[in-house]
């Protein structure tokens, strides 16, 4: 024996004596030790899965219910009508359908299985797929209570009018002098029975409430005399005296029985002949007659509830079942009352109705409310508590083991109990059964492991002291040689002895069995304890536990699987399967043939936390218990969700059995019960309360599948949809938890899922067949697949029209190649001559090649220059950062100094101001080029925005008073501090409020106001900056946030300032700060911007505080400077000569006056305008203009000047930034005296003044006749009418084009993305993209309107290759889908 092996022998050597005694004892003690067991179920109205509800009839008003063909056909009668259920379909009838009336208050069937309705209207007869009506009343309205099919035909109805009599021949009503009349004109109908006198006490009733034909043709009538008084009676009569008009042979019940029946009573009659009658009324309890005696039988003294009762039936169990309002009572056959409650069971709240075919199923009702159906039968499901299945015997036996820790077994005929007086372990966990029937218990004795089994009635043990405190539920089996292996479990003693692992019972029946010890951590086993235990059909034993380990005759071992190293909770060997092996993190594992196969959540498992595994040796299918609900393997694919959450089992909470009836055993009970041995604690109430088996019967009745929609003709493109759907028999499963599989032609069925919904795409044409079929949690496949079919219209060459087009055409052709025959000869005469043309046309063509060729070299070289450009503009403007950091320091240093000389300061200040403008402008141009790139950060800050811009508007404030312009602040915030980048905010205020004082003039109001959100935008403040200004164009306002537009300002030194990306940049930078900006503007009103700025922003990262000061930033800079300035010009001539200054530039103004004002007498104007009035008021010797300025140009001005007589002889010198060739030709053309460039020589400018001064008495009588210059006249040319025109062709040309797009277009009208986009936005006011959409659309509904192509042919016409790209474009279009608009269209034109 190998050294790991501990052996025990354990030897039985009795002597004779004890031999006998033992001989005595297992003859008769099995008769003495055996007690009966009674199982305690749990009642099946308590087990919230065997109720169906019928969501169908909420809100209908159910009022009352039959049923027919023992239960399979239901009945209902609703508030608009009745209703047949056959257990799939719903068929409703209303008046139309010749029901007299509604709703229906009462509705029953009859022993021929006819249905007769009643409505306040009258009475009908449902026979034969056909209402008939019995009689309709006109005039009156009915309240019927109750309808009685009697023995002889008739049918015999209670109601407030009295009791209807319908025979074959007429229809007799019993009742009162006083109703008979009421009826009025609707009397006609009937035959008038009236009641005797002595009836009626009062000689009035209210009601005939129910009727009970007792025996053949005697009649009980449930009678309410006056409602108020809640008093009544029942009456007998004859119905053959009623027939006969004599009433004779009458009485009440009251005249011989002293008891109180209440009011609105309700007759039943049970099974045993008893007749009850319940009541309305809140203190009289039902009665019950039996064996010719009354009595009161009570529920209201036992449950201390009132006895108002509602509706009463006997189950086929025998219990009968009365309801009152929101309560349920239910009495057995050994008189045993139970109470059901709204509050704790599934019942409604109110009025309470019930029904019961001849079956186990209980209908409960709420009286115009909801309707439920409870399953009590033991058909599918029944539960034990108190017990736990463990297994079955070959003869069928079962055996569970119960809460108490006794094993009791139940052979169909009687229910043993086999306790610890036959030596039964103090504490079972599980029983086994070996393939000999033994039935075998493991647990703990006296807190050490114990496994024994059961022999003629008493239990050999064997304890297992040194293995562990106890026996692990799942570690045990059966070898192929017949010894016994039992696993430790979890949480061994070490300190007393016990050292884990398994324990291998050799020969255990026999004299002499042996006991091996196969101890932890030695020869490969490393763990403590087993998760189960099993053997495989090579004879290696498996265990789980914290890692799989298998036994190979010599050594433990494990496998090289990091999943199944890890902890398994559960295996088992079945012959079908393999082994199987259920882990805690990973899934079901399953290894067949020397290949592992792994379900987890991702290929079909609900969870990877496998607690229990129970496979049928007979089929393939597999049970897998899991911690979130039980998954079932059909042999194709996984079942989930198949049984109620609370039978879900918690961490080693329960096991599942199969048995040989396919039988499924779903056993509870706590890891706190298993473990009671090692805690030393009994179990409390909780724990008692879930220990139960449940008992699983999957039934056969199939689910019903339906198509929901399809096409039963599908066009060309061969794209259809079809949907389907589902239903169970009596809502026994819901439709969203069905399976559904389907397949097309004799193409293969799809696997099982919920897809409830298909797309079949790229279909050929033909005709096809689509089969559909759905399948519930129990495995029922429906037998009758849902079948369509539908064809696929063939492509148009296939089409009949087009064939015999073609074979038209190929006549036509024929006989014109007949004509083209005989005409060769000529052509052959011609050819000659055009093969010379042809030759030439062949030099044309080549010669154009090699111009495309250099058209598209060009292009090319153009595209890299583009490029290159760019690359040189963002290089340059950094390279610009250099130089002017080389001017503004020594000019700062200089400025430090405070020279004293005014002059000098005002020139280091002019060169500060213009270097800090530069700066700016650099600065911007950066930023753009930043946020196109997406490089541009948001540094976001907390502070109070209120107080932010408030010192921005102080900054505004001298400029403002030296403008005489009202500059104001405003906030409807007191403070208000969020996240925001106080960089971009400055830029963005600062921008928008010198915007507004270039457009606004002297006198006129600046305001910035800071305001609440408007309704719907709570994530945003309103930030406006608004002026009195000239405001803005029509025209150019569209165009205002776009590059390099520049409207008109009221500041003539604002006009070269303005470089036409300001407003565009504030955008840029809203929009980078998550906001939004408008503007709203009247032509010489005003202007209005509105910023609205985000107020939940917050930093992604965070980052290092850095302090914004706000008088640092190059826009404070630039006003300080300015407000440093002084352009005040004082000069005394020196020579007698003046000089004007026209220039609308204040800083350059200023340099040129400050330049001459040491040797001329210097005049200045802002612009032509001022320029030309200066010159009527005062003698000017030289003119020095800008080119370009606002209102009058220079150009223009110097024609006005040299076209004047009084002026002609001035010389003019023009200024200009443009050093374009054509515009130094327009200046001189105009008359100019000299042309300079900006920037100039300063020395070269004094030396042009002083020759042309010079020489200008003689220049100006050459010149002052000949210089005239007229403008010629400029022809605009159509061209946007051109481009339109072309854009159109083009667009019709290629509409039906599914790839011809916007590179097309750009490609087909020679220009370049970019541009082509900005020309049609500026023209069209759309996108290309949406133009052309908006043009294939058009044309589409022009199609439509013609009423003559179906949709997807006038889609495939306009460009979309798929149907649903198209309907879905439209009807974003127009607000509605093709098909609606051309159903809508098609109507009008029917109109």
């Amino acid at each position: 024996m190998s050294s790991y092996h501990h052996i025990k022998k354990v030897f039985f050597i009795p002597t004779i004596f004890q031999s006998i005694i033992l001989l005595i004892l297992l003859t008769y003690l099995p008769a003495f030790s055996q007690n009966t067991y009674s199982p305690v179920i749990t009642d099946p109205i308590q087990e919230n899965w065997r109720y169906v509800n019928f969501d169908e009839l909420n809100g209908k008003g159910v009022r009352c219910l039959t049923s027919l063909n023992k239960g399979e056909e239901v009945w209902f009668g609703l508030d608009s009508g009745a209703v047949q259920y056959d257990g799939y379909n719903w068929k409703y009838f209303k008046i139309k359908d010749g029901l007299p009336g509604t709703p229906v208050q009462k509705i029953s069937a009859s022993p021929k299985d006819e249905i007769v309705a009643a409505t306040q209207g009258g009475l009908a007869r449902y026979n034969k797929d056909k209402w008939n009506t019995i009689f309709q009343l006109k005039h009156t309205s009915l309240e019927f209570t109750s309808i009685e099919h009697l023995k002889s035909g008739n049918i015999a109805c209670g109601s407030n009018k009295g009791l209807f009599l319908v025979t074959e021949e007429k229809i007799y009503l019993f009742t009162t002098v006083e109703k008979w009349n009421s009826l009025k004109e609707d009397k006609s109908i009937f035959d008038f029975v009236p009641v005797p006198e002595t009836l009626l006490p009062q000689g009035v009733f209210n009601n005939f409430h129910d009727v009970l034909e007792l025996s053949s043709g005697q009649l009980w009538l449930a009678t309410t005399f006056l409602l108020e008084d809640e008093k009544g009676d029942v009456l007998t009569v004859s119905e053959s005296e009623i027939i006969s008009g004599e009433i004779n042979n009458y009485n009440r019940l009251s005249n011989y029985y002293s008891l109180d029946f209440g009011y609105e009573q309700q007759f039943f009659q049970q099974d045993n002949g008893a007749v009850w009658i319940i009541n309305k009324s809140n203190k009289i309890p039902a009665a019950r007659f039996l064996n010719g005696k009354w009595e009161y039988i009570s529920y209201g003294e036992k449950f201390g509830d009132d006895e108002y009762s509602e509706s009463i039936v006997q189950t086929s169990d025998g219990k009968i079942w009365i309801a009152g309002i929101g309560n349920l009572y239910s009495l057995d056959k050994n008189n045993n009352w139970k109470k059901y409650s709204f509050q704790t069971s599934n019942i409604p709240q109110g009025h309470i109705g019930l029904h019961t075919g001849d079956n186990l199923d209980l209908w409960i009702f709420g009286k115009q409310s909801t309707v439920t159906m409870v399953d009590l039968s033991f058909n599918k499901w029944i539960t034990y508590e108190g017990l736990n299945f463990q297994g079955q015997s070959s003869d069928g036996t079962k055996w569970f083991l119960s809460f108490e820790g006794n094993v009791i077994s139940n052979n169909q005929q009687a229910w043993i109990i086999h306790n610890d007086e036959n030596s039964l372990m103090d504490d079972p966990v599980s029983l086994f059964i070996t393939s000999e029937d033994k039935v075998w218990a493991v647990g703990s004795q006296k807190n050490k492991a114990t496994a024994g089994y059961l022999s003629n009635g008493v239990w050999r043990n064997f304890i297992l002291d040194s293995l562990s405190w106890g026996v692990d539920y799942r570690a045990f089996t059966e070898a192929s040689d017949g010894s016994v292996w039992v696993g430790a479990s979890p949480d061994v003693f070490l300190e007393k002895g016990q050292h884990g692992g398994l324990a291998q019972i050799i020969r255990p029946y026999g004299k002499n069995p042996e006991i091996i010890y196969h101890k932890a951590r030695t020869n490969g086993l490393q763990q403590l304890n087993a998760y189960g235990i099993t053997q495989t059909a090579d004879k290696r034993i498996w265990i789980g536990g914290s890692a799989l380990n298998y036994f190979n005759g010599h050594k433990w071992n494990h496998l090289n699987n990091p999943k199944l190293n890890n902890f398994v909770n559960t295996l088992t060997y079945s012959e079908n399967h393999g082994l199987l092996v259920g882990s805690r993190q990973h899934g079901l594992f399953i290894h067949h043939n020397d290949t592992w196969e792994n379900y987890h959540v991702g290929n079909g498992l609900l969870s990877n936390t496998i607690i229990s595994i129970a496979a049928d040796n007979n089929s393939k299918e597999i049970w897998v218990a899991t911690d979130k609900d039980f998954s079932y393997f059909n042999g194709n694919s996984w079942i989930n969700k198949i049984f109620p959450e609370a039978l879900t089992f918690t961490h080693e909470g329960g096991k599942i059995h199969i048995t040989e009836e396919n039988d499924l055993w779903i056993s509870r009970s706590f890891r706190t019960w298993k473990r009671r041995s090692y805690t030393g604690m009994q179990p409390g109430e909780i724990i008692k309360n879930n220990f139960l088996t449940h008992r699983f019967r999957r039934d056969t009745i199939a689910p019903e599948t339906y198509i929901i929609s399809y096409s039963k003709e599908v066009d060309k493109a061969g794209i259809t949809s079809i949907f389907w759907n589902g239903r169970h028999y009596f809502n026994r499963e819901d439709p969203e938890d069905l399976y559904f599989s389907y397949k097309i032609n004799d193409n293969t069925w799809s696997d099982f899922s919920h897809e409830t919904n298909h797309t079949f795409t790229e279909l050929s044409d033909g005709d096809y067949t689509f089969m559909v079929r759905a399948m519930d949690s129990d495995g029922n496949i429906d037998p009758t697949p849902e079948i369509i079919n539908f064809t696929v219209a063939p492509p148009i060459w296939k089409q009949a029209w087009f064939i015999l087009l073609i074979l038209t055409f190929l006549i036509i052709v024929g006989f014109y190649q007949y004509q083209i025959t005989k005409k060769r000869k000529h052509l052959l005469e011609l050819n000659n001559s055009l093969t010379n043309a042809n030759y030439d046309l062949e030099i044309q063509n080549n010669e154009i090649e090699r111009q495309r060729d250099s058209l598209s070299e060009l292009i090319k070289k153009n595209n890299e220059l583009a490029l290159a450009k760019l690359k040189f503009f963002t290089n340059i403007t950094h390279e610009f950062r250099t130089p002017l950091s080389l001017i503004l320091g020594p000019v700062e240093q200089l400025l430090s100094n405070k020279p004293d000389n005014k002059k000098l300061s005002n020139s280091y200040n002019l060169i500060k101001k213009n270097a800090l403008r530069l700066h700016r402008l650099i600065n911007q141009l950066l930023e753009i080029r930043r946020i196109e790139t997406g490089t541009l950060q948001l540094n976001l800050k907390k502070a109070d925005i209120v107080v932010f811009l408030k010192e921005i508007k102080m900054l505004f404030k001298p400029k403002a008073q030296g403008d005489g312009i009202a500059l104001s602040f405003k906030s409807e915030f007191s403070s208000l501090e969020i996240y925001f980048d106080p960089d971009k905010i400055e830029k963005i205020i600062f921008n928008l409020l010198s915007n507004a004082f270039k457009h606004t003039l002297k006198g006129g109001k600046i305001s910035l106001e800071i305001l609440k959100p408007d309704p719907g935008q709570k994530n945003f403040i309103k930030i406006k900056v608004s002026d009195s200004g000239q405001g803005i164009d029509s025209g150019i306002k569209e165009l205002i946030f776009e590059r390099f537009t520049v409207g008109d300002s009221v500041s003539t030194e604002e006009i070269e300032e303005s470089s036409g990306i300001g407003l565009s940049y504030i955008k840029d930078l809203i929009e980078f700060h998550k906001g939004t900006i408008t503007v709203e503007s009247k032509k010489g009103i005003g202007t209005e911007f509105i910023a609205q700025i985000p107020v939940d922003l917050k930093p992604e990262t965070s980052s290092e505080e850095s302090t914004f000061k706000l008088d640092k930033t190059i826009d404070a800079k630039i006003m300080a400077t300015k407000s440093l300035l002084s352009y005040n010009i004082e000069t005394e001539p020196l020579d007698g000569k003046v000089v004007l200054i026209v220039e609308d530039h204040k800083d350059m103004r200023f340099f040129i006056a400050n330049l001459l004002e040491n040797e001329y007498r210097v005049l200045t104007a802002a612009d032509g305008s001022e320029g030309l009035q200066v010159l009527q008021e005062e003698y000017v010797d030289l003119i020095i203009s800008d080119v370009m300025m606002p209102e009058i140009d220079g150009i223009t001005f110097c024609n006005n000047v040299k076209s004047d007589p009084a002026t002609s002889h001035i010389p003019v010198i023009l200024l200009t930034a443009l050093a374009v060739d054509e515009k130094r030709i327009d200046g001189y053309e105009s008359g100019a005296d000299s042309y300079l460039v900006k920037p100039f020589n300063p020395e070269l400018l004094k030396a042009r003044v002083k020759n042309l001064i010079e020489a200008q008495e003689e220049l100006k009588k050459r010149f002052s006749e000949d210089l005239r210059f007229k403008p010629k006249d400029v022809i605009v040319s159509s061209f946007d009418e051109e481009f339109l025109d072309k854009l159109a062709s083009l667009m019709e040309k290629n509409i039906a084009e599914s790839d011809f797009d916007i590179a097309s277009l750009c490609e087909m009208m020679g220009m370049s993305h970019m541009h082509f986009i900005r020309k049609v936005k500026q023209l069209t006011g759309k996108k290309p993209k949406d133009l052309l959409k908006s043009f294939r659309l058009s044309r589409a509904k022009q199609l439509l309107e013609q009423n003559k192509i179906n949709v997807s042919e006038v889609g495939y016409m306009v460009g979309y290759d798929v149907p649903n790209s198209f309907t879905r474009a439209f009807k974003n279009e127009f607000g509605i889908s093709p098909s609606q608009f051309a159903q809508n269209h098609s109507n009008e034109i029917d109109i």
